[in-house]
């Protein structure tokens, strides 16, 4: 029978020991590159995938209050016919964060040590770890490194499966 947990790598950043899902910091990782690397939207998309880059969009339509149009999106059609001085990028354009939604106030990636309230069971976030408040991050769950030996048996008894992976987990992170 396959574990319908997710496998978590872990790491420490921060002084906080991390723990992502290992399917989440993959896709994170990519997208931490794409970020750093990409000179243009098609090199974006092509670091990460055309469902990120169509997520992306979505994103943008929401924020302007057009999501109605994501279909007509996703069906070729020009949305300047709807919504005039829309900017979306297409292949050849240079890539900027500019118009990545929340990516100067730090709200487009996911902050693994945010991120893990929503998997980790209640039952283990009472006994493994605190939330604290980042003054650039706001609340977090921190770890203390120094309980990782506790930490991973606690999990690993839960039925997460558990692996060390520093280089991923700094990558998936924005750190490396």
């Amino acid at each position: 029978m396959e574990n319908p947990l997710p496998t978590l790598v872990y790491g420490v950043v921060n002084h906080n020991l991390v723990f992502i899902p290992q399917q989440d910091a993959v896709l994170w990782a990519r997208k931490w590159h794409a970020i750093r690397h990409a000179t243009t939207w098609g090199e974006f998309t092509e670091m990460t995938s055309q469902e990120e880059f169509d997520e992306l969009i979505l994103e943008i339509l929401e924020t302007l209050g057009h999501e109605a149009l994501f279909p007509q999106y996703q069906m070729g059609e020009d949305l300047s016919n709807y919504i005039t001085d829309l900017f979306l990028p297409l292949p050849e354009d240079p890539f900027t964060t500019d118009i990545l939604p929340g990516y100067e106030a730090g709200e487009y990636m996911p902050n693994a040590a945010q991120e893990i309230l929503a998997w980790l069971p209640d039952e283990l976030q009472e006994n493994i770890g605190d939330i604290v408040l980042d003054e650039e991050a706001g609340f977090v769950y921190h770890i203390d490194p120094e309980q990782q030996a506790l930490v991973i048996a606690s999990l690993e008894a839960a039925g997460f499966a558990t692996r060390p992976d520093q280089v991923l987990v700094e990558q998936a992170t924005g750190q490396a």
